[in-house]
């Protein structure tokens, strides 16, 4: 697999310029661009994860959340939205025109494209900057920067006080995107890998936490079921990218044992609640919420991002 390259994303123009960019409710999609975005969820190399339910504690949510692909882009932009530790926001996008330029002082974005294309500038000097709140700053265009032509299944890391913006959508455009409350030591480039050579021969795409930050990206492919997970203090968010595979989550572990501090594993899960993944499915598994790939029909291949407390 190549190194990563440098890209961005993500941009808040006026209402009427975002209504038409986004096929989605207006008033939702202002939220994409408006508010924060910030995603914070361990997991196991070779496992999915679950989202977590809107509203509710970090410590005490144990409730796995599921968005079929429908639900994911055809609806409100914003899946999920917390504003506990870790601080973070999930959104199903999709693009037909081009976005606004935007620059997040605290937050970074990471994108998964399910579908289409899109042109997109990062890096650069911001035209015609205004703030219309606190941290975000919004523009006309982008003055020099680097373009990045991406693609279904190419994986891009927006870092917090990165310009970014879509510069053209070819057609249109489908992706997750999760917006993170930054917690890094060092200014960081924009990181992009191409969904051609993914998955590589190693899961690990980029640990954040060497550089002072709480997550991890995956990125996934099995063709066969997994030992069913819990872990203490990690939360999972997965998007899946190709092929099928039932996926339990809840419940209680069968055959639990302790391989390392922090993290339970067994041979499968009692009584828990089956979700039938396909393409474009995006499922979120909270720290202490059991979860197993039970079957998977014929292969899986699905992008992670993991939050470690």
């Amino acid at each position: 697999m190549s190194p990563p390259m440098h890209r961005q994303v993500l941009g808040v123009a006026d209402d009427d310029a975002l209504a038409r960019s986004v096929r989605a409710r207006p008033s939702l999609l202002r939220s994409f661009f408006l508010i924060p975005m910030l995603l914070c969820l361990p997991l196991v190399v070779g496992t999915p994860v679950a989202l977590l339910a809107s509203g509710q504690d970090v410590a005490q949510e144990t409730s796995a959340r599921y968005w079929p692909r429908d639900e994911v882009f055809g609806g409100a932009a914003l899946l999920f939205n917390s504003d506990d530790t870790p601080v973070h926001q999930i959104y199903g996008i999709g693009w037909e025109r081009p976005g606004p330029v935007e620059v997040h002082a605290r937050d970074t974005d990471v994108i998964f494209v399910f579908e289409g294309g899109a042109t997109v500038v990062t890096g650069g000097e911001v035209l015609e900057p205004r703030s219309p709140r606190e941290h975000e700053t919004l523009g006309s265009g982008i003055r020099g920067g680097t373009r990045q032509t991406l693609g279904p299944g190419d994986v891009m890391i927006i870092p917090a006080g990165t310009p970014h913006w879509f510069e053209s959508v070819d057609g249109a455009i489908d992706f997750v995107a999760v917006k993170v409350r930054e917690t890094f030591s060092s200014p960081q480039p924009v990181r992009w890998w191409s969904g051609t050579e993914l998955p590589g021969t190693s899961p690990l795409l980029f640990d954040a936490r060497e550089e002072g930050g709480n997550y991890q990206i995956f990125s996934v492919g099995r063709n066969g079921p997994g030992m069913a997970e819990v872990h203490d203090a990690a939360r999972d968010i997965i998007l899946v990218t190709k092929g099928a595979a039932s996926f339990v989550t809840g419940g209680s572990i069968v055959e639990s044992r302790r391989p390392r501090p922090g993290e339970t594993v067994g041979s499968g899960v009692r009584e828990g609640t089956t979700h039938d993944l396909s393409p474009g499915d995006v499922i979120s598994v909270p720290q202490l919420t059991p979860h197993w790939f039970q079957a998977v029909d014929d292969e899986i291949e699905y992008l992670v991002v993991k939050f470690v407390f």
